[in-house]
């Protein structure tokens, strides 16, 4: 078995909290002629971060060479210390490979008549950018950087774009509960669908406060970090929503799990991706593709320039690639390799 891991520095489509570039590593496990994918890209306030997860994908590659890896079960990747993104990375390598053996998508290797598309809605800074997005019926804002009016206005904005689109908002935990309570009851009469994580994480009485006393929906995302804080978050009715990103909860598998479990318990699950490449959409768009319900999930391109081609948002819906594992080859990856820094298998 080999194992190459190969850094980006890729364009965002939009600035996102001020970042313009996203940056994180393409894996590669190869065996007996195949290939299957994986991504590491961490986020602030996500996972384990950029150093923890360097340091774990460092052994699985060599400076400038691929690394022979012989100890790896094809299935079952040993711990990568403490980064979840790089557990993930592996696992999804791993789990391409094993639907590639199976001959089917790594969408029906993970759930039992997938669909054949996912449902998404669109990142927006402002109006301007609703019309770019034919066909979606809902938008998602950021929010929390600039001053609140500064922000009510954006979403007012927005609104009066699309008047009979589902609006959703991300926080990333940046009010306090004092003031979230009567920013969501603003919110509430402009229509808000959903709020993503709008107090600090770890917080569940101010969250289940907050989503009691300013009547908007809220989700769960920083604070998600597995079972445990799922099953708090129900304990204290705090949430209506979860949102997953797979590579921050450790991989498609544990995603899967969270989903399972909080679908069970009457939660909108919404999955994400953390604005990766082709390589980490396909993984998600497989992952929620065959979740119930066919929830409206934050998975359409993030980079404008990126590693490899996947179906184009149309109609308000990501087609998942054709083929069998991940549908993302190795020719289109290698064919990018200029957009990918480093030129070797580790920098």
């Amino acid at each position: 078995m080999t194992v190459r891991v190969v850094p980006y520095a890729l364009p965002l489509l939009a600035p996102v909290r001020g970042r313009v570039t996203r940056r994180g590593w393409v894996v590669a496990v190869e065996e007996d002629g195949l290939v299957g994918w994986g991504e590491a890209a961490c986020w602030p306030g996500f996972g384990a971060g950029a150093r923890a997860t360097r340091r774990a994908l460092r052994p699985r590659a060599s400076e400038g060479r691929s690394t022979e890896d012989t100890e790896d079960a094809p299935r079952a990747p040993r711990p990568l210390g403490a980064s979840p993104e790089a557990r993930g990375a592996l696992e999804q390598a791993h789990l391409d490979l094993a639907a590639q053996r199976a001959g089917v998508s790594l969408a029906a290797w993970l759930a039992p008549a997938p669909r054949a598309s996912v449902a998404v809605h669109a990142l927006v800074a402002g109006p301007d950018d609703v019309e770019r997005w034919p066909g979606v019926t809902t938008f998602k804002l950021k929010v929390g950087d600039a001053p609140w009016p500064r922000d009510l206005a954006r979403v007012r904005a927005v609104r009066a774009a699309a008047p009979a689109a589902r609006l959703r908002l991300d926080v990333n935990g940046r009010w306090s509960v004092a003031d979230a309570i009567p920013r969501l009851r603003a919110l509430a009469d402009l229509g808000v669908d959903l709020v993503e994580q709008p107090t600090p994480p770890g917080d569940l009485a101010g969250l289940a406060r907050a989503r009691s006393e300013g009547g908007v929906r809220v989700a769960l995302d920083e604070g998600l970090r597995g079972e445990d804080d799922l099953d708090a978050a129900l304990a204290t009715r705090a949430i209506d929503a979860v949102v997953l990103k797979s590579q921050a909860l450790g991989g498609l598998l544990a995603a899967g799990r969270l989903a399972r479990r909080a679908a069970a318990a009457g939660l909108e699950v919404v999955v994400t991706h953390a604005l990766e490449t082709a390589v980490g959409r396909a993984g998600a768009l497989a992952l929620a593709a065959g979740l119930p319900g066919d929830p409206v999930c934050g998975l359409g391109p993030a980079l404008a320039v990126d590693v490899a081609d996947l179906p184009a948002v149309a109609g308000g819906r990501a087609p998942l690639p054709a083929g069998v594992g991940l549908g993302v080859t190795g020719a289109a990856l290698d064919a990018r390799r200029g957009v990918v820094t480093g030129g070797g298998a580790w920098s």
